[in-house]
């Protein structure tokens, strides 16, 4: 199960470290939130699938040397 919780003016997905581990996800990952729309005239609203991509960015620090 996922927790979304408030910070300030921000709200913070909790995801399961097991899931974050299987995936090779840390603190330094960086996830883009994407509406998964069956066809272009869907509409977006609180039964619209998302689907979760790894945005590869430079801020990423590998530490596996």
């Amino acid at each position: 199960m996922v927790k979304i919780t408030k910070a300030n003016k921000q709200l913070r997905i909790n995801i399961p470290k097991e899931i974050a581990e299987l995936k090779g996800w840390d603190e330094h990952t960086d996830l883009s939130f994407i509406p998964f729309l069956q066809n272009p005239d869907s509409k977006l609203d609180k039964d619209t699938p998302l689907l979760i991509k790894e945005i590869d960015t430079k801020k990423k620090q590998h530490t596996d040397h």
